[in-house]
Parts: structure tokens; C-alpha cells; sequence
């Protein structure tokens, strides 16, 4: 609920008036995200980007690519054993791997870019700007 504030500012003023929130036009639907295989699967990090790419092409001609998501950077992460808590997870430093998981197959792939890749980093953004993901930081 958004509370809107009437009248003067004075310590002893009118109450705010209750603003009924905003209805969604459609609920929550989960769907089944789980991939096939996890050979070429990014492993666990943190501080990475994972971007959404729209489809291209022509559906039924052989120069289309699904939609996707380009998962850029981070900085991996290692199960430590050697905690006192008893375990835990540590981090091993800054990557510039790129992966791209194809939405229709369910399926990861490791991407190796065209040209010079950036360099690696972590608590970055990107963004899509027609199929090209941008990164920033």
C-alpha cells in the first residue's frame, strides 16, 4: 500500500490517505528452468551480469537464433571445507568467461567473443542494445 500525504506539514496535520496499489496484469507463473546438461554450465560465482538477448531472424530460416541469456563474469566460487563453521564458499578470483544459455534447448554453452575480450570483472552491468550486450564497469 502507497501512503499520499494531504494537507500542511505541521506535526498535528491531517492523516495520509490510504492509494490502493497497483494491480499486475497477469500472476506469477514459474516455469521449468533446469538445463539438460551441465558440461559447459558457468559454476557458481557471484558479482557477474546475465543478460537477456530477444530472438533474431526468421524462425524458419537457418540465420535464426533463439532467445537467449549471455551470463558475462563474476568472481568464481570455491566449496572451502576449511571453515570453522564447517564449510563454506570461497572466492577465487575474477573471470571474463562468457556463457550463453540457449532458452528453447535448455541447453549452456561456453561463448568465446570475436576479437579481443574484455577484460575480466566483476560487479559490472550490461545491457542489450539490439543483439550486442554492452558491459559498463
Amino acid at each position: 500500500m502507497v501512503l499520499s500525504k494531504r494537507g500542511g506539514g505541521a506535526a498535528m496535520g491531517p492523516k495520509p490517505l490510504p492509494v490502493p496499489a497497483p494491480v499486475l496484469p497477469s500472476p506469477y507463473r514459474p516455469v521449468d528452468a533446469s538445463w539438460d546438461s551441465e558440461e559447459d554450465a558457468p559454476g557458481p560465482r557471484c558479482g557477474h551480469t546475465l543478460t537477456a538477448v530477444a530472438a533474431t531472424g526468421n524462425p524458419d530460416s537457418s540465420d535464426y537464433v533463439g532467445p537467449r541469456l549471455i551470463l558475462f563474469g563474476g568472481a568464481t566460487a570455491i566449496e572451502d571445507g576449511s571453515s570453522a563453521l564447517g564449510g563454506g564458499i570461497r572466492l577465487a578470483g575474477v573471470t571474463n568467461a562468457v556463457h550463453v544459455y540457449d532458452v528453447l534447448s535448455r541447453k549452456w554453452k561456453r561463448y568465446s567473443p570475436v576479437g579481443e575480450p574484455p577484460s575480466p570483472r566483476a560487479a559490472h552491468t550490461a545491457t542489450a542494445v539490439g543483439t550486442m550486450v554492452v558491459i559498463q564497469g
